[in-house]
């Protein structure tokens, strides 16, 4: 009677481990299916913007082959102002003080 006894102790202790180890399974899963799906959604994310890059870089190399990038720097340091000549002008000078006028002060 006593071993019939301890083998129900034995089976309903372990009962419940494996409950205990199904449950902790189908959380482990659950998570896993969501990280899964988050993971998933980041890739598309990625491909997407990846396909944006490389549309932009494709452009980059069409300008740098037809030699645009060139005329658009030539551009930005000579922006249609010609190098300006001196003016024939003479530049008016401020006039010095006289001895007097510095004694004066």
């Amino acid at each position: 009677m006593e071993e019939i006894m301890k083998a129900d102790v034995f089976f309903f202790i372990t009962s419940i481990a494996v409950l205990a180890l199904t449950l902790g399974l189908f959380i482990v899963i659950f998570y896993l299916i969501r990280i899964l799906n988050d993971i998933k959604h980041v890739s598309k994310s990625v491909r997407g913007k990846s396909d944006v890059i490389l549309e932009d870089v494709d452009r980059l190399r069409e300008g740098i082959k037809s030699g645009a990038w060139i005329k658009t720097i030539w551009g930005l340091f000579h922006s249609g102002n010609r190098a300006r000549k001196p003016s024939s002008r003479r530049m008016t000078t401020i006039p010095k003080r006289s001895r007097n006028q510095k004694k004066q002060r």
